[in-house]
């Protein structure tokens, strides 16, 4: 209602009355002066303009309505304050229904300071016809008397009366009115007065913020005036996203509907049961009889042929605008507007014994209705309330589009409040959300990468379900297949730029589950591209559909609630990316929670050359209240802050690229290396110049009872042997695996670096003391294994020394790792404790043995 109300203002159509009093009207209209119930108003001095968009200043919107004669007394005073105000509104435009309206246009003045220019020329009027709604499918027949003004200037002022008489026969004796009480313009006095009958009783309300001054006195012609007015009323600022059951323009309510049940017992004359012959109905009844036996199947075959065999066309003239046309007139043309194809498939499914009534509804702001008057104006769609089963749906017939093989899956329970159309019914009822009433969409990418510097192959799957599903197939049927493919390929081309199309789109249409299915293909030139900064390459990941959720309008300076949805929404994106080699990923799972929404982003690693990350949204509350806009834009930008996923790729890294040495490094090495093979070469050719003496006992001589001669490599020995033997392949292993970052200058670079790409902080302390340990554990590990085969009388202390050299490197790694870590997990991690665990218990079991062991004193003693 607010957009209608908006609407009527901006196009300079003031809503007119619908009122008592009927009346053929001319294709014309008569020029005279108002009648003598009519209270001329005085207009406001125009002073200094006030500035707007529209380029329109409104000095006086004076609405008065006479019950009894039915007559709508309309005038408009309005400044040019702009060029754009000339350049679009220096014309005028009255609007009548010529088949219950006449139209007597009483003054039409430019004012120009203290002039007065009479702008009142029959002979320059036309009578044009103009659909509105057209593009809504609809036909009203309204007349337009059209006149352009001349030498309009800015700073003049148009000032224009008229009255229309007559009423919409469709409403019997009943008087309904809604009237504005806010604009989207300046507007410096408004009046709505109503003259009414001393005997008839009207309600009235006021929904919205505004407060006008309301006023009511006896007249002398016996009748009632109530006065509504305002002054210098406060210009609201239109917002996108306002939920649509929000009153953002005030309005007035006027109904002489007592209940809702008046207003049903108004309508069931409308929506009665067709007396005359019916043979079209009767032959589609016996057909539709074939369709199944259980009532589920009949009422779905029933809406099923109404929504795709009736297209929607409305003709809507007079008493068409609330009076639907007879089930077999519409049946026969095979067109009809909503109250046209609601009434047809009520008649359908009554005539297949089921309970089936139409509904009245408001497509948009059905929450909005409980809190109207009882009035025909609540309300601006028909559907069908059925129960099958004691179950009770809502259906649209209007849903051409709209699919499934049960009832819950086209029950449209958006609608919120409703009116049936029956028997009995006095009050308004309320629809539930159904499993179907929401909008889901999966999508599923797939990149395929054989090299990082090739094309990707992107594949794209996306379901879609629910109003979502709707949305596609209306997509689909309207627009030619090559303007679909390149609005998809548009669409990804501002995530990745150079992408090209890779092969047709393809949707396919699973009506029973109310599924579509669309894939598309294509190849991504640059998935990873430089950055600016050496040779490094990054790609970009971006989950676009995600994103569209989370980019909404600036809220810093919002005055009015926002909708993030309609109805609940669960989006879901999945990303696979399949690597040319060997990825490393750290999984994580986050997520952020508003009343309004939630998000979760999931990274996983499911295989070494493939990377997943998954989202998942969900509109739980689509109102955010004006209070909570603050908090809301938080969680938005947090939301945002966990999207999208950088991939980096260093060639420099990559096995087999060439690399420039990093010679300081390579000096290091080796400085241990030979300082580490002198100090071998000078202990190893040792003798023992005095052997101790054999103990005469040792708690290890259980592992072999009964032998005093344990001399030779056997027993516990053998296990230090094999340690021994293998420990320098594995130390050998880490120097391999890091020599790139250790011995390639460009790498080193890179991750030394400030402002570099990978730069990490304190990178070469730790590379330096790492490489410095490894080579100092592989040197001495070599040595103690030369003492251990030579049996040398210095491996005993030297092995308890490499031990206690082992638990302090433990020690030093955990120390240069937190050094280097993002966070305190990494720098704890539980390979690192595993490490000191294990090599705390090696020292606890081996440097006793080595000390006692009586083999140990018997085989080491050269």
């Amino acid at each position: 209602m607010r957009h209608l109300l908006a609407c009527q203002l901006l196009c300079l159509l003031f809503a007119w009355t619908v009122s008592t009093g009927e009346g053929a009207a001319p294709k014309s209209f008569e020029v005279g002066p108002p009648a003598s119930w009519v209270n001329i108003a005085d207009v406001p001095t125009a002073g200094s303009p006030k500035e707007h968009a529209s380029g329109l200043d409104f000095l006086l919107l004076d609405q008065q309505v006479r019950i009894a004669s039915g007559d709508t007394y309309l005038r408009r005073t309005y400044q040019i304050v702009s060029d754009s105000g000339r350049q679009n509104n220096a014309q005028v435009s009255l609007s009548f229904d010529p088949s219950y309206q006449t139209l007597k246009v009483h003054h039409l003045k430019l004012l120009r300071g203290a002039e007065t220019i009479d702008k009142l020329d029959v002979s320059r009027f036309q009578i044009l016809q103009q659909e509105r709604d057209l593009d809504r499918q609809l036909y009203n027949g309204t007349l337009s008397a059209f006149i352009i003004l001349e030498d309009v200037r800015i700073g003049d002022v148009i000032d224009v009366a008229y009255t229309l008489h007559g009423r919409n026969p469709v409403f019997g004796d009943h008087f309904i009115d809604t009237s504005g009480l806010g604009w989207a313009v300046p507007v410096r006095d408004f009046r709505y007065r109503l003259v009414i009958p001393a005997e008839r009783n009207l309600q009235t309300r006021i929904h919205g913020s505004a407060t006008p001054q309301v006023s009511a006195r006896e007249l002398d012609t016996g009748e009632k005036e109530m006065l509504w007015k305002n002054s210098h009323l406060p210009t609201i600022h239109p917002e996108n996203s306002v939920p649509a059951d929000y009153v953002l323009y005030p309005f007035l309510d006027v109904s002489d509907f007592a209940t809702w049940k008046d207003v049903v017992d108004w309508a069931r004359p409308l929506y009665g049961n067709d007396e005359s012959a019916t043979p079209l109905i009767d032959a589609l009844v016996a057909t539709l009889r074939e369709s199944g036996s259980t009532q589920e199947a009949l009422a779905l075959a029933a809406l099923t042929f109404v929504q795709k065999e009736i297209r929607y066309l409305g003709m809507e003239m007079g008493a068409g605008s609330h009076r639907p046309s007879p089930p077999e007139e519409v049946l026969r043309r095979r067109f009809g507007d909503c109250k046209d194809k609601a009434r047809l498939l009520a008649t359908l499914m009554t005539r297949l014994h089921l309970r089936a009534a139409p509904a009245l509804v408001h497509s948009s702001s059905g929450n909005l209705v409980a809190e109207r008057l009882p009035s025909p104006y609540a309300f601006d769609h028909v559907v069908v309330a059925v129960t099958v089963q004691g179950k009770h749906f809502l259906l649209d017939p209007t849903l051409s589009y709209q699919r499934g093989d049960t009832l819950p899956k086209r029950h449209v329970g958006t609608y919120r409040t409703y009116l049936r159309i029956a028997a009995g019914v006095s009050q308004l009822e309320r629809a539930i959300y159904g499993p179907f009433d929401m909008s889901r969409i999966r999508v599923d990418e797939t990149f395929v990468l054989t090299d990082v510097q090739q094309p990707a192959n992107l594949k794209v799957v996306t379901r879609y379900e629910g109003k979502s599903a709707q949305s596609m197939r209306a997509y689909f049927a309207q627009t030619a297949r090559e303007q679909i493919e390149r609005n998809s390929l548009d669409y990804y081309h501002q995530y990745y730029p150079g992408i090209t199309s890779a092969g047709a789109v393809d949707m396919q249409d699973d009506e029973s589950l109310d599924r579509v299915t669309v894939t598309e293909s294509y190849a991504v030139k640059e998935l990873f591209s430089t950055t600016g900064k050496g040779t490094v390459l990054q790609a970009y990941i971006q989950p676009g559909t995600i994103w569209s959720w989370c980019r909404v309008p600036s809220l810093d300076q919002r005055q009015h609630p926002f909708s993030l949805a309609a109805q609940p929404v669960y989006v879901t994106q999945q990303i696979t990316l399949q690597l040319p080699s060997d990825w490393p990923v750290t999984p994580n799972r986050t997520t952020v929670k508003d009343p309004a929404f939630e998000l979760t982003v999931e990274v996983s690693h499911p295989a070494s050359r493939t990377v997943l990350l998954n989202h998942s949204w969900h509109s739980t509350n689509g109102y955010v209240p004006v209070e909570r806009l603050g908090a809301f834009a938080d969680k938005l930008r947090e939301a945002q802050g966990h999207l999208g996923y950088v991939l980096t790729y260093n060639p420099a890294l990559a096995e087999g690229a060439p690399y420039r040495l990093n010679w300081p490094m390579i000096g290091l090495a080796l400085l241990l290396v030979a300082g580490g093979v002198y100090v071998m070469v000078r202990f190893v050719g040792r003798r023992n110049s005095a052997p101790p003496p054999l103990p005469a006992s040792s708690s290890f001589d259980y592992l072999e009872p009964g032998r005093n001669n344990l001399e030779g490599l056997g027993g516990w020995l053998v296990l230090v042997a094999i340690n021994l033997i293998v420990a320098p392949f594995f130390t050998a292993s880490s120097i391999l695996s890091g020599h790139r970052a250790y011995f390639n200058q460009d790498v080193w670079e890179a991750l030394t670096t400030p402002g570099a790409t990978g730069y990490i902080p304190h990178f070469s302390l730790v590379a330096s003391v790492e490489l410095s340990l490894y080579l100092l554990d592989l040197l001495y590990n070599i040595f103690v294994l030369i003492l251990f085969f030579r049996r040398s009388h210095l491996f005993p202390f030297q092995m308890q020394v490499f031990i206690f050299f082992r638990l302090a490197t433990a020690f030093v790694m955990l120390w240069s790792n937190s050094l280097i870590a993002v966070d305190a997990a990494d720098a704890v991690s539980p390979e690192s404790i595993r490490v000191i665990v294990q090599t705390v218990i090696a020292a606890c079991v081996w440097i006793p043995y080595f000390r006692i062991s009586r083999r140990v004193k018997q085989t080491f003693v050269r």
